[in-house]
C-alpha cells in the first residue's frame, strides 16, 4: 500500500518530486556532497506514523511553541514536558507516567501528543486512543469482538507509549467494576515498563472516587499529576 501522504512529494517545490536533492551545482554550498532525502519525504514518514497511532490529523503540525501557558502551573507543566521530550530515552527509563487534568481547550491533548511524537521520532513505539471508545470495544460481545479485544491486549501490553484520553468519561452505565477491571487488567498493569498518559477533564481524587481501590493506588503511586490550565489554545492559534 502506498504511503497516504504521497501527495507531499509530488507538490514539493524544493525536490519537483523526486524525494531527493542531488548537490550537482557548482553555487551549492553543499556541491560535491551525496544527495540527501528531501525534507517531503522525511515528512511522509512522520505523517504516516502518526496515522497508524491514530493521532489526529489536527495534531500533526503543532508543537510545544503552540502550548502558551498563562499561569505558573501551566509553565511548570510546560517545562516538565520539553525536559521529557529532549531526552525521551532518559524519560522512558526513569519518568513516571502522567495524568494530565482539566477543563476542556487548555492543550491537555496537545501536550500528551507532543510526548507522543517525540517518542516516535526516537523510533519508540506509539498509540492514542480514547477510553470510553475501549470500553465499548471490550463490552461487545461475539467471535469478531474477542479478536478486536485479543489486539488491543496486545497493543496496551507492548506499545511503548500509550496515550489514553477522556478517562472517567465512559458511560455510567458501563459500571464501575466493569471499567475499573478493563483499567486495572487489560491496561494499567500490563504496562508497568511502560509509559502510559492519561488525560482526564475531572481531578484525580475524582477518578480514584470513580474508580475501585486497585486502579486508585495505581494512579496514586504511579503517576504524577498535572493540572493543565490556561486559555484554550485552539481559539488563539500560535498568536
Amino acid at each position: 500500500m502506498s504511503n497516504p501522504f504521497i501527495y507531499l512529494k509530488e507538490q514539493c517545490e524544493t525536490c519537483k518530486g523526486k524525494g531527493y536533492i542531488w548537490h550537482n551545482d557548482p553555487k551549492d554550498p553543499k556541491y560535491g556532497q551525496k544527495p540527501e532525502q528531501c525534507i517531503c519525504v522525511k515528512k511522509m514518514v512522520i505523517y504516516n506514523r502518526m496515522q497508524e497511532a491514530n493521532i489526529p490529523p489536527e495534531y500533526f503540525d503543532l508543537s510545544m511553541s503552540y502550548f502558551k501557558p498563562s499561569t505558573d502551573q501551566g509553565a511548570l507543566v510546560k517545562k516538565d514536558m520539553m525536559e521529557a521530550t529532549a531526552d525521551i530515552a532518559k524519560y522512558f527509563r526513569v519518568g513516571k507516567n502522567f495524568l494530565f487534568f482539566g477543563p476542556n481547550g487548555t492543550g491537555k491533548t496537545m501536550l500528551a501528543i507532543e510526548m507522543l511524537k517525540a517518542a516516535a521520532r526516537s523510533n519508540y513505539s506509539v498509540h492514542y486512543a480514547f477510553y470510553p471508545v475501549i470500553v465499548e470495544d471490550y463490552m461487545k460481545k461475539g467471535y469478531k469482538s474477542d479478536e478486536i479485544k485479543e489486539k488491543m491486549d496486545e497493543l496496551f501490553a507492548s506499545v511503548d507509549f500509550l496515550v489514553l484520553d477522556e478517562i472517567g468519561k465512559e458511560a455510567v452505565s458501563a459500571g464501575v467494576e466493569l471499567t475499573s477491571n478493563i483499567l486495572e487488567m487489560h491496561i494499567l498493569k500490563k504496562r508497568f515498563h511502560k509509559k502510559t498518559i492519561l488525560i482526564s477533564n475531572k481531578t484525580p481524587t475524582q477518578l480514584c472516587g470513580d474508580y475501585n481501590s486497585t486502579v486508585a493506588s495505581l494512579l496514586t503511586n504511579n503517576y504524577i499529576y498535572y493540572n493543565v490550565d490556561g486559555v484554550d489554545y485552539r481559539y488563539r492559534g500560535n498568536a
